[in-house]
């Protein structure tokens, strides 16, 4: 299967253990750490459930979505999930993350690609806060993102308007159309 058969679901309460499963894939470094597997296990979800919390809180109007892998009418994957912010003023990626297994096969830069291209057609600058030193930073760079701010922990980066024009005309001159749609 390739990116072209992403897409997008809104997140329902029988997604709760996927969700908890993707976050734990985020974060290597806390099942590394010299703790008991129960520990690790309480740690990760009290940590889990308070980034829930935040984002629903603190953004009571996003999309929050699980990633499916699959054609439409057969069968699916979940993947991963992505949270986006639509603002007045801008598409703000509040959070995107892929189980180990699907990173780093293309299905990432898909899925913010056609974040872009959303951006394009609203005429919007895509921005996303990046951990520090993260390599996240580099992905980033590649698909036109310029570092625009930065906090003690993040970086505040932006895909500007102009660069979506150039980046959306590459995408439809030169691949297919993507199948998935934010």
């Amino acid at each position: 299967m390739d990116h072209r058969s992403l897409r997008l679901q809104r997140i329902q309460r029988a997604d709760h253990e996927f969700l908890f499963a993707v976050f734990c894939g985020t974060r290597p470094d806390v099942m590394q750490a010299e703790l008991s597997p129960s520990q690790t296990l309480h740690f990760l979800r009290m940590q889990f459930q308070a980034q829930h919390n935040y984002y629903h809180e603190a953004f009571p109007n996003a999309d929050y979505s699980v990633v499916l892998l699959g054609d439409v009418g057969s069968r699916h994957s979940k993947i991963g999930r992505l949270y986006v912010d639509h603002r007045y003023d801008e598409i703000r990626i509040l959070d995107i993350a892929l189980l180990p297994e699907f990173q780093s096969r293309g299905f990432g830069t898909a899925i913010v690609r056609a974040v872009i291209d959303r951006g394009w057609v609203e005429r919007k600058p895509i921005r996303i806060h990046v951990e520090l030193f993260s390599r996240q930073i580099r992905f980033y760079d590649r698909l036109g993102f310029q570092k625009i701010g930065e906090i003690p922990t993040h970086q505040l980066m932006e895909h500007p308007i102009e660069n979506q024009s150039a980046l959306a005309f590459a995408e439809k001159t030169f691949r297919p159309v993507h199948s998935y749609s934010p």
